[in-house]
């Protein structure tokens, strides 16, 4: 009898194991998920800009798998989004769908991609878009992002605050800020990359109509949400690369 209570027992204890693996296992794959922590971010350089958005900007910040669980430093990629866009278009944006933290976490799972930390702030203002340019009339969005943004991130989060650590990426108008920042700021980022950058000219001029109406409502324009997106659009341009504070809008 002892013998085979001895067998049985030897039988048991691998497949409780089995058992116990089995219920944990969910759990261990639920910690190779990254998460997104939406922060908020006071930015000096952006107050008292003559548009009176808000020198408070919405920041998500996508954290690896490995975040919580060690004390691992990582390098740092900033996101920059497009005319019109917010932070949370890495999120929930119109780009079929796209959610960052899915996609990150897939690269990083499969090994395509070392772990890192994406930081996506939020550049939209009254014009739909900063430009990622220090304006005297909409604010210095460069300086938020490569002196507030870079600061605040480093002071709260485990990067390598390094430039060879450290990338600038952009979609459209973000990709343009990308260049820009790149050039103004040398030494600051180790790697750039824009994507769909958009034109450095003035190439929404070639775009509106041939219709002195329609520069007429825009020079006298006082109410933006009457405005169709070309005036809005060509309002932000002058107002981030040409701007004269003695003169709105």
């Amino acid at each position: 009898m002892l013998h085979k209570a001895c067998h049985l027992i030897r039988n048991i204890i691998p497949f409780a194991i089995y058992l116990l693996l089995v219920m944990v296992l969910p759990v261990n794959l639920m910690a190779q998920e990254g998460r997104i922590s939406e922060d908020t971010v006071h930015s000096q350089a952006l107050e008292g800009n003559l548009l009176d958005d808000s020198p408070n900007r919405s920041v998500y910040v996508y954290l690896p798998p490995g975040y919580d669980q060690g004390i691992q430093r990582y390098p740092v990629v900033y996101l920059l989004h497009g005319n019109g866009g917010r932070s949370n278009i890495w999120t929930q944006g119109r780009f079929q769908d796209l959610n960052i933290r899915v996609s990150m976490d897939s690269l990083i799972n499969a090994g395509a991609i070392r772990e890192m930390i994406l930081v996506m702030p939020d550049a939209n203002n009254r014009y739909r878009g900063s430009h990622y340019v220090n304006s005297s009339t909409t604010g210095n969005w460069a300086d938020f992002i490569t002196r507030d943004l870079i600061q605040y991130i480093d002071a709260t989060y485990r990067t390598i605050p390094h430039a060879n650590s450290r990338g600038l990426a952009g979609h459209s108008m973000g990709g343009r800020g990308t260049l820009y920042m790149a050039m103004t700021y040398p030494g600051i980022y180790g790697a750039i990359y824009g994507s769909s950058a958009g034109q450095m000219d003035f190439g929404e001029l070639r775009q509106t109509p041939d219709n002195p109406d329609w520069w007429a409502k825009l020079i006298n324009l006082q109410d933006i949400s009457q405005a169709d997106r070309r005036m809005v659009r060509m309002l932000g341009l002058t107002a981030a690369f040409t701007p004269n504070p003695n003169r709105p809008p």
